[in-house]
């Protein structure tokens, strides 16, 4: 099975729709795949078993769904000719913002146990991740119950978190050994000003948001990661609308196509070609080296509303 869906929360990880503890089966997916393993993560508004709001018939299904597939986009169907393995992760999202601030943080553990479990059948291949919005602050909240090698590659896209309190988790010994890609774009900008309102009181003291490119201060992922420098260390900043990701794209035989909006929070993967690149980027790693992308994605200049993202 190349997709395995599971959800999340206080009572731990079970596998969607049948209400037994993931554990042993996540250990045994990923012992019988072969290939890379990613995670997926959503964000805001989501709720497993919901009949309209249900992540795993949403962007985490499959076929005519009427939206963006993220297993269709990353290489992944329900064949047994798919190679890796997919793990769908649901986590109650559909509340309030700030009480889905706060689920996020929390459900981080949970994730842990599952990409712990999905390292004990691995045979040493690391656990990739790719979320949206909130859904990066439950990766980046995974990181430290996590040992040194579990994270691979993580793909952030609109993070929904504090520059300061996602470059802490990145100082974990199994941040230090993952490597981030933030995704930004500019038409997300406003959505960066309504999460840092809402949620100031959950604003780390001190803080310089997640890069914001024209230097102010109290920030988050969408404005920046790498200090304005791109790329820094194990982090990567990957602006959708810089020129030069298109050429490379190109040069690649491959294209994204952005389209003009003064607002989309999900252009990240809703936009023609943008899962096509994030699937690239996590299965091929050596193809696509952090330094690549910082020289072909200079940080644009941005309005001055980037801050963070509330879904």
């Amino acid at each position: 099975m190349a997709i395995l869906r599971v959800n999340i929360g206080p009572e731990g990880a079970e596998i969607h729709g049948r209400g037994r503890p993931a554990g042993s089966a996540l250990a045994r997916a990923a012992r019988q795949s072969s290939g890379p393993i990613i995670v997926m993560v959503h964000g805001w508004n989501f709720e497993p078993g919901h009949s309209r709001h249900c992540p795993h018939r949403h962007i985490f299904g499959l076929g005519d769904t009427g939206v963006t597939s993220w297993p269709e986009g990353l290489g992944f169907d329900a064949s047994a000719q798919s190679t890796g393995l997919c793990v769908a992760i649901g986590w109650h999202a559909r509340c309030g913002l700030r009480e889905a601030y706060c689920r996020a943080g929390e459900a981080g553990r949970m994730l842990a146990s599952v990409i712990a479990s999905l390292r004990l059948g691995s045979g040493g291949r690391p656990v990739h991740a790719i979320g949206h919005s909130l859904g990066v602050r439950v990766i980046l909240a995974a990181l430290p119950w996590l040992d040194a090698g579990d994270m691979g590659r993580i793909v952030a896209l609109a993070g929904a978190e504090w520059r300061k309190t996602a470059l802490e988790a990145l100082a974990t010994p199994a941040g230090r050994q993952a490597e981030l890609i933030n995704v930004t774009w500019r038409a997300n900008a406003a959505f960066d000003l309504i999460f840092a309102r809402a949620l100031r009181h959950a604003r780390p003291k001190t803080t310089q948001g997640l890069g914001r490119v024209d230097g102010g201060p109290d920030t988050g992922m969408g404005a920046g990661i790498a200090g304005g420098l791109g790329w820094a260390q194990n982090r990567v900043d990957l602006h959708l609308d810089a020129p030069g990701l298109q050429a490379l794209l190109a040069a690649r035989g491959m294209g994204l196509t952005l389209r003009r909006r003064a607002l989309c929070h999900w252009a990240g993967y809703a936009n023609p070609g943008a899962m096509a690149l994030h699937r690239e980027i996590l299965r091929h790693p050596e193809e696509w080296p952090l330094s690549l992308l910082a020289t072909r994605s200079p940080s644009p200049k941005m309005p001055g509303l980037g801050l963070l993202h509330p879904a």
